[in-house]
């Protein structure tokens, strides 16, 4: 791999793994991803934490939970 340039050796590294069974090329999203993906698009599964009950759902009628503006 010395020589390559980062995305062309992990390109033949992962080649290479999956050539000698040692491996599989897979995508992993990260829970971050995840929740501004939610935040996003305004889905109604939003929970918030409460210092007294936990976890605890968005009251509807506080829907869509928008992602704060920075």
């Amino acid at each position: 791999m010395d020589g390559l340039d980062i995305a062309t050796a992990k390109l033949r590294a992962t080649e290479f793994l999956a050539e000698h069974a040692k491996g599989e090329v897979k995508v992993n999203f990260r829970l971050r991803d995840w929740l501004i993906s939610r935040q996003r698009f305004g889905l109604s599964h939003s929970v918030i934490y409460c210092p007294i009950d936990g976890i605890v759902p968005v009251p509807d009628d506080q829907l869509p939970v928008l992602a704060p503006m920075t």
